[in-house]
């Protein structure tokens, strides 16, 4: 990736067919071929990939208040986590998100 990452959410209102970009408090580091899932009222971002960098660890978007909730530094999920993955398939069913394929190098 040549490129500048753009910064911040957008959103298409599927009514008007209008983009905004909302004020969001709190930030994510910027990131692609990254997964994103909706869970109910929240976006479940997993992984992707950052500079030379790939990602495993995981950010919520809180659409209610629009804030990013990200776990405390040092705070891990039990059980075995994904390692670091990007361009993978991710599903969210009921209150589990599944990770499938991707690249790690």
């Amino acid at each position: 990736h040549g490129g500048r990452l753009p910064e911040g959410v957008r959103v298409l209102s599927l009514l008007t067919c209008e983009w905004s970009a909302p004020e969001v408090e709190g930030s994510v580091a910027p990131r692609w071929a990254h997964s994103m899932n909706a869970w109910r009222h929240m976006v479940v971002v997993f992984g992707g990939h950052r500079k030379r960098e790939y990602l495993n660890d995981i950010a919520l978007l809180d659409t209610h208040n629009l804030c990013w909730v990200v776990p405390a530094d040092g705070a891990e999920a039990p059980g075995a986590v994904p390692p670091p993955r990007a361009y993978h398939s991710a599903a969210l069913i009921g209150n589990a998100l599944y990770v499938f394929g991707g690249e790690d190098s």
